[in-house]
Formats: C-alpha cells, sequence, structure tokens
C-alpha cells in the first residue's frame, strides 16, 4: 500500500500491478469501498484482488487510515470524472503528488477558490474546475466535512519516506487488528448454529 501511494514509483513490480488496473494504482488504497478499483478486462493477479480487499478492511483503524483520508484522491478517482484527466487540475496546490482531500479542505469546508489558488493560477478554467470540485465534494457531505490531520500512516505515504521504527509499529497495529477478527467462515457457522462467536 505504501509503495502504491507514490505516484513516482518506478519499482518494476509496482508498474507490473498498476497494469492490471485501469484506475491508477496510487490512488487505489485510498478510495472509499463503494468506489471499486476498475481492473483491465480478462486480467486477473494472484495477491492484488486480496491486497484491495485486505486493507479496506483494516484501514478503518484510526491508527491507519480512516474514511474519508486526507489522501483521497480527486486526481484518478473513477467517482469524480475531471480529475481522471491528470492536467485537470494540473495549477491547482498540492502537498504530495497528486490533489487530494487534504489540499483542499480546511475545518471550514472546501477552501473557497480566491484563497485555494495563488492569484497567477486563478482563471476561467480553474475557476471551472473548482466549481467541478466543489460539486463533486458537497454532494457527499463525509467528504465535504471530512477535515482532519493526517495519521502517522498517511503521513509516511504522503511523503514516501518511512522512518526507522515505523514499519514495526506498523506491523504491531496490523498484528493486534486482525486477531481481533473472525476468519470469515465463521459467519455461515454462526448462521447454522443461531449464535454470535467473538475472538479469543
Amino acid at each position: 500500500i505504501y509503495e502504491w501511494s507514490y505516484p513516482k514509483n518506478t519499482a518494476q513490480w509496482v508498474r507490473i500491478e498498476a497494469s492490471f488496473f485501469t484506475t491508477p494504482i496510487y490512488a487505489i488504497p485510498w478510495l472509499d469501498n463503494r468506489t471499486k478499483p476498475k481492473t483491465r478486462s480478462g486480467t486477473s493477479h494472484p495477491t492484488i484482488t486480496h491486497t484491495v480487499k485486505l486493507w479496506s478492511t483494516i484501514r478503518r483503524d484510526e491508527y491507519l487510515a480512516p474514511h474519508p483520508s486526507p489522501l483521497y484522491p480527486l486526481t484518478g478517482n473513477p467517482s469524480f470524472p475531471p480529475g481522471m484527466d491528470h492536467r485537470a487540475f494540473q495549477n491547482f496546490p498540492k502537498q504530495a503528488h497528486t490533489l487530494t482531500l487534504g489540499d483542499v479542505l480546511n475545518d471550514h469546508g472546501v477552501i473557497p477558490f480566491e484563497q485555494l489558488l495563488p492569484i497567477e493560477s486563478q482563471t476561467g478554467m480553474t475557476r471551472l474546475r473548482h466549481s467541478q470540485l466543489k460539486h463533486f465534494l458537497n454532494t457527499d457531505p463525509p467528504l465535504s466535512q471530512g477535515y482532519r490531520t493526517h495519521t502517522l500512516y498517511e503521513t509516511q505515504c504522503a511523503q514516501h519516506n518511512i522512518r526507522r521504527g515505523h514499519i514495526s509499529a506498523f506491523y504491531k497495529q496490523l498484528c493486534r487488528r486482525t486477531e481481533e477478527l473472525l476468519p470469515t467462515y465463521t459467519t455461515k457457522w454462526e448462521a447454522e448454529l443461531g449464535i454470535q462467536m467473538q475472538a479469543k
């Protein structure tokens, strides 16, 4: 997930996995669970489908990346068609390498056009793009009201700069989280036995 999140990643294995998607791979970890990443017709991969499914479960933990994340993508996001053209928002200020929710929100909601863009970037086209952006976010209140600070994991993904000790901390957190989850087949047992099972 960390390596996927870096748009300029040139690692061969990331490029191979990215080739299975029509959705940009850097956007996939930060989409909401309603927006399924699109794969190319007739393609499959032994691990990426499972990776996406597992991440969508464990990311809810406040320690990792609860939705909406400041890294929720506004470029490369199938739910926001104007953002699928990577040039459309190239004049908008970005904290990282792509335009994200954290770039356009403050604690009052969507940052006004005149405050968001420097004067030299305020054109008729960028005003239109800002209007499209504002409309998209305002039709989904959890997004337009989702301003918050980055978690440690989100910060490291945004900066692509894992520091010593962070991977161990993330791993311990993931282990704690997965220990709380029952295997999926226990749902069938619960239905047959008429009981609710809990992880021990």
